[in-house]
C-alpha cells in the first residue's frame, strides 16, 4: 500500500480524487485537506462516504512530507506551485491536477492567468500527464503535470493526426463542458437559474487551455499551426463533447482516417474509436476514465471532423490522475478505473 495524500480533497475533483483512491487495491489514503472545513468529516459534506472515516486537516508541508510518498493537488490554478515545489524537493512524488505546470516556459503565465510563475526552474521538469502521448516520461517522473479538460479531449482527437505527419495548419476545436469544470465554489452563472436552459460561449480567443494545447501539438508537429479554441458552458452536470474541424488537402481526402486512429489507438486502455455510424456522447462515458471518438471526412468542405467526449472530471481530471498514478508507480494503468457507471 502506498501512503498518499489529497490537497484540495473537498472539490469536485478532489472527491472524485478521494472516491477513486479509497477503492485502489494498492493506494492508502493518509492526509486529506480542505481549506475551507478543516476539522469536518468528509461526510459532512458528502454523506455517501459516511463509512469512510475521513476527515478534513489543515495542508501543512511537514505532515505530508513525513506522512505520504505522493500527493495529489486539486488546487485552483496558482495555489499549487509552491507547495508542489516544496513537496518535489522534500522527496515526495506529486500530481498536480491545476496548470500550474503544465506549459514549459512562464511567459503564457503572465499572458492567460495574470500570474508570474514562482518556480519557473521547475517547469521543465514537470511531465506533461498525457498518457497516450508520454506514457514512458510519465513512469519516471516524480512531478507530473495532470493535463487540462478540454485540453485532454482535443488532444486525444489530434494526435494522432500529427503523428501520421499530416501538415495540418487550420485546426479548430469547439468544446462544450458542463457546470462542474468550473469547479464547487458558489458563483453566480454557474447556478441552476443561470445555466439551465442556456447554452453560452466564454472565454472566446482567451481561454486558459488555448496555449496549454497548442503547446503539446507544437511540440509533435514540424511546421506552425493556426488554431482556435472556443468552449462554451452546457447545462448539464458533467461530461465534454469536443468537435474538431481540420482544414485537408486534396490529395488527402482519400486516406483512411478511420484506420489511423484505430491503429493509432489500438493499445490504449481507455480510448475507444466508434464505429461506423457512431457518434460520442457524454452520457456514455459519463462516470467513467474512458474517451469516445469519431471522425468523418467532409468531402465537399474538404475537412475531416474529429468529435470527442469524455467526463471531465475522471479523463478530464482525477481518473486521469490515478492514470498517471499507476504508471509512475509502475502498477497495472487500468487498476481502480474500471468499476462500470450508473446507467441513468
Amino acid at each position: 500500500m502506498l501512503p498518499v495524500g489529497v490537497v484540495g480533497a473537498s472539490g469536485y475533483s478532489g472527491i472524485e480524487l478521494v472516491r477513486l483512491l479509497l477503492a485502489h487495491p494498492h493506494a492508502q489514503l493518509m492526509v486529506a485537506t480542505s481549506q475551507a472545513n478543516v476539522g469536518r468529516k468528509l461526510s459532512d459534506l458528502y454523506p455517501q462516504f459516511l463509512d469512510s472515516g475521513v476527515e478534513l486537516v489543515q495542508t501543512d508541508i511537514d505532515q505530508l512530507t513525513n506522512k505520504c510518498q505522493l500527493v495529489f493537488l486539486c488546487l485552483p490554478h496558482s495555489q499549487s506551485a509552491e507547495l508542489a515545489a516544496a513537496l518535489y524537493r522534500n522527496g515526495v512524488g506529486v500530481i498536480d491536477l491545476s496548470a500550474d505546470f503544465r506549459l514549459d516556459t512562464p511567459e503564457p503565465y503572465l499572458t492567460y492567468y495574470d500570474w508570474q510563475h514562482p518556480c519557473p526552474e521547475l517547469l521543465g521538469q514537470a511531465v506533461y500527464g498525457l498518457p497516450e502521448l508520454h506514457r514512458a516520461a510519465i513512469a519516471e517522473t516524480r512531478l507530473l503535470a495532470n493535463p487540462g479538460c478540454y485540453a485532454t479531449g482535443a488532444l486525444l482527437g489530434l494526435i494522432p493526426l500529427f503523428k501520421a505527419n499530416l501538415k495540418l495548419r487550420d485546426i479548430i476545436v469547439d468544446s462544450k463542458s458542463g457546470v462542474s469544470g468550473a469547479g464547487r465554489k458558489p458563483e453566480l452563472a454557474f447556478s441552476v437559474v443561470e445555466a439551465t436552459e442556456s447554452v453560452r460561449a466564454y472565454k472566446v480567443a482567451s481561454h486558459r487551455h488555448q496555449p496549454e494545447i497548442l503547446s503539446q501539438l507544437q511540440g509533435i508537429a514540424d511546421h506552425e499551426l493556426r488554431f482556435s479554441f472556443t468552449p462554451h458552458l452546457m447545462p448539464m452536470k458533467r461530461g465534454i463533447l469536443s468537435t474538431i474541424y481540420v482544414q485537408l488537402a486534396e490529395d488527402e481526402l482519400g486516406r483512411d482516417f478511420k484506420a489511423i486512429y484505430r491503429d493509432f489507438y489500438l493499445d490504449e486502455p481507455f480510448v475507444r474509436v466508434l464505429d461506423e455510424g457512431q457518434l460520442p456522447q457524454t452520457r456514455s462515458v459519463c462516470g467513467t476514465n474512458n474517451c469516445h471518438l469519431s471522425v468523418v471526412v467532409d468531402k465537399a468542405a474538404q475537412r475531416l471532423i474529429i468529435i470527442t467526449a469524455l467526463d471531465n472530471l475522471l479523463k478530464g481530471a482525477s481518473g486521469q490522475a490515478v492514470q498517471n498514478f499507476n504508471l509512475m508507480q509502475g502498477f497495472p494503468e487500468k487498476m481502480g478505473l474500471t468499476s462500470l457507471p450508473p446507467l441513468f
